[in-house]
């Protein structure tokens, strides 16, 4: 290969410089850790679902969009202008992330671009004690392969009025002490909830007590009481052309729904079912006497 010449001269001729529009960092909401790989993750123009683009994978594992339909003055600016940020027109885009391994729940909603400040997108979903969240939180896949060191609270939701699966509700776990715990559930109403262990709430033993005399019960033997509530309501869940799942946040904002507890005569109904679960177990929640937990959805007639 032959070298340069010493006193060569480089001239820039044309000089391209592009940006990008919006950029998202997903976060597991089950184990706290940014989501680094394996989601297909797209955007379309809400009035042209056709024109979709691809979020592509940073270095730092953050998804970003080039080549957005209707900013090109914002990301890459003519040769002598300067990127169009102070007053692009706002357009209404739809953003879908689905995982090829089947980890999460698919999810839609919808955004305005550009955003002004940070092109990085952050959902509203606080992080635990109120901090701001560190990335835009996906939720379990009812399917998951359990995490070690993780409980699960699973189910199927279905409508008590007539049977047919609960999909998109949003189901909520507590227990005293900890940080709330959520996911959805799929468009067959089937949900998993998983989460890290409670604190053993006494500690553990000493290691140089007789275990006979302790008074606290191995930590094989430690549960944790929990309720879990529903929210479902159909008729809220708002739609998004080109995609057959419906906006996150009209699924956050979803009314509580009635739980079936029951099938006793008169069966008995409650606004949450209550659970315990054990260290390293896992808790199928149903009415009793079925196999799934049936509901009635705010909004809906009396079962």
């Amino acid at each position: 290969m032959n070298a340069l010449p010493a006193d060569l001269t480089i001239r820039t001729i044309e000089q391209v410089s592009t940006r990008t529009s919006l950029g998202i960092r997903f976060w597991d909401a089950a184990t706290d850790t940014q989501i680094r790989a394996d989601l297909r993750v797209l955007l379309w123009p809400e009035l042209s679902p056709r024109l979709r683009v691809p979020g592509r994978r940073s270095v730092s594992d953050i998804y970003a969009f080039h080549r957005i339909p209707g900013l090109r003055s914002v990301e890459t600016p003519l040769p002598g202008e300067a990127a169009d940020l102070g007053s692009p027109p706002v357009r209404d885009y739809v953003i879908e992330v689905r995982d090829d391994r089947d980890r999460f729940v698919p999810v839609a909603f919808g955004l305005t671009l550009p955003r002004p400040g940070s092109a990085l997108y952050l959902n509203e979903i606080p992080a635990a004690g109120g901090l701001p969240a560190p990335g835009f939180y996906l939720f379990t896949a009812a399917n998951r392969v359990t995490v070690p060191a993780m409980g699960v609270i699973r189910g199927d939701l279905v409508r008590g009025s007539d049977g047919r699966p609960a999909a998109h509700a949003l189901v909520t776990v507590e227990i005293p002490g900890e940080p709330l715990a959520l996911s959805i559930s799929d468009s067959g109403g089937r949900f998993a909830i998983h989460l890290p262990l409670p604190t053993l709430r006494g500690g553990l033993a000493s290691l140089d007590a007789s275990p006979m005399a302790s008074p606290l019960p191995p930590v094989a033997e430690r549960d944790w009481p929990f309720t879990l509530t529903v929210h479902s309501e159909p008729g809220a869940l708002a739609p998004l052309p080109g995609t057959d799942l419906p906006d996150l946040r009209s699924i956050l904002q979803q009314a509580p729904a009635t739980i079936r507890i029951d099938t006793a005569s008169p069966p008995l109904f409650g606004a949450d079912w209550a659970g315990i679960l054990s260290y390293g177990g896992e808790v199928v929640v149903s009415t009793a006497g079925r196999s799934s937990l049936e509901i009635e959805a705010a909004g809906s007639p009396p079962l």
